[in-house]
């Protein structure tokens, strides 16, 4: 299998049709079956390689739900198209990747130095953050799209979060 035939449209949108799936059923199931606190304030989503892309899609599109955002080696596909062009089916523009002003949330993205999977996409993302001026913490840690890099990205991210 072709890497790159992960990357179309049709699989992006199935991806991210677990917003629905989290959103509907998962989270409230959770608040009723475990003591858990709630609110922006006490919910975080993070995720590594496609579900740090799913951690940036799902953050960005419910900021009011998630005040914490980690996205470890960041999967391609947040923006329709690789130049940033219009939008189709709920994927971002470079335009619309954004936060409501004035939000407090938390985002970082972390990329591995030699990850030839999702190559320079964390930091495009990030760069497009900066641009819209939407306050993100971006770092680079040795390594490719693996473990190593992911598990420093989560305890950096936990360590930001749990204070």
């Amino acid at each position: 299998m072709n890497l790159q035939d992960i990357y179309t449209l049709e699989n992006y949108k199935a991806f991210d049709n677990f917003i629905n799936d989290l959103r509907d059923d998962l989270m409230p199931y959770i608040e009723v079956n475990y003591p858990i606190l709630t609110g922006k304030e006490n919910t975080a989503i993070a995720g590594l390689s496609m579900g740090g892309r799913e951690s940036l899609y799902i953050g960005f599109s419910m900021p009011e739900t998630f005040g914490y955002i980690g996205a470890f080696c960041p999967a391609p596909g947040i923006f329709a198209y690789s130049n940033f062009g219009v939008s189709e089916d709920g994927l971002f523009t470079k335009e619309t990747f954004v936060l409501p002003e004035g939000s407090d949330n938390f985002v970082m993205i972390v990329a591995g130095s030699s990850d030839n999977i999702v190559s320079t996409w964390p930091e495009i993302y990030h760069k497009t953050l900066d641009e819209n001026e939407v306050e993100n913490t971006f770092y680079i840690t040795a390594g490719g799209h693996d473990f190593e890099v992911w598990k420093h990205g989560l305890y950096n991210f936990v360590k930001c979060i749990f204070k």
